[in-house]
């Protein structure tokens, strides 16, 4: 990666202005600032401590830190700027790093695109309500998608572009605010399947209501998907709950819900309940899930001949 990637990397993150740092590093400064510059040493130090709990260098030409800024990861910023890097928050105030209370039974989420490589519109509407649903119903919060999807009154909006390296997507942290937006971005140039992007965006959706990274394996909100996460398809593990409770938020539920009320706004009636099967026909009626988009099927016997 060039070092304008890198300084660019580092300043979108967020850690040339992370709560404490004295730097104020504006986007018109990007321009001006090298490798060895001490603002840029320190954004390197704090990337690695977010990044896994220690600094071991404040060099980017370092390997360690080469590997680190080039593995898969979430790509989100990690504290708070905006448009120009400016600080949002006086440093010695702290910051609420969720959703108030006043506004967390009201939040829209809202999205700027209609498709993805591998989804239609619809996987994608179904595969953004599973990836809210994470939350709704695990934790005392109330995120439904605005009407159309309109990025216009949304609290949360998203939308989709070709994103750098190997992240998946990224979303600003929640702050002390019902008013100021939170954007995110899902890569657009990678075909996906319906349980990973859901799981991606619970993710991203967990840094907009305020988490930030776990370590702990398998997590939804560690900063790599792996197979332990994907397997839980878009829901918290034992740390994701231990943080939501540390950040205020009170967990209601624990246990996923199925597939087919995952991928069902809250509030809309549940699908009707089919009829038995026919005891003279046993496919009458019967019907299959898909395991990866959680869509049911009916079973139609072809007439005999």
């Amino acid at each position: 990666m060039r070092s304008e990637e890198i300084i660019r990397r580092l300043f979108e993150l967020g850690h040339f202005n992370r709560p404490g740092s004295r730097s104020g590093v504006k986007a018109s400064d990007l321009s001006k600032l090298t490798l060895t510059d001490t603002d840029v040493r320190n954004a390197i130090i704090s990337y690695q401590d977010f990044m896994r709990g220690r600094a071991t260098t404040d060099d980017a030409e370092d390997p360690e830190f080469a590997e680190l800024i080039e593995q898969p990861r979430c790509g989100f910023p990690d504290f708070p700027v905006d448009a120009e890097g400016a600080r949002l928050y006086a440093t010695d105030q702290p910051l609420e790093a969720n959703w108030p209370t006043s506004c967390r039974g009201k939040l829209k989420y809202g999205r700027v695109f209609k498709s993805l490589k591998g989804l239609n519109q619809q996987q994608v509407d179904e595969m953004l309500i599973a990836a809210m649903n994470c939350w709704n119903y695990s934790i005392d919060i109330s995120l439904t998608p605005n009407p159309n999807w309109e990025k216009s009154g949304a609290n949360i909006w998203c939308d989709a572009e070709p994103l750098s390296g190997s992240t998946l997507a990224w979303s600003y942290l929640a702050d002390n605010s019902c008013n100021r937006p939170k954007e995110q971005r899902i890569h657009s140039g990678r075909t996906w399947q319906f349980w990973f992007a859901a799981t991606t965006m619970a993710h991203e959706i967990g840094h907009a209501l305020g988490h930030p990274h776990v370590q702990a394996a398998g997590s939804l909100m560690r900063p790599e998907i792996n197979q332990q996460s994907l397997d839980r398809k878009a829901w918290q593990g034992a740390a994701d709950f231990a943080q939501s409770e540390k950040l205020g938020y009170k967990v209601k539920n624990r246990q996923r819900p199925a597939d087919s009320v995952m991928i069902r706004v809250p509030g809309s009636a549940e699908p009707p309940i089919p009829p038995p099967p026919s005891p003279t026909n046993p496919f009458a009626n019967c019907r299959i899930v898909d395991k990866q988009t959680g869509k049911e099927f009916l079973i139609v016997p072809s007439p005999e001949f």
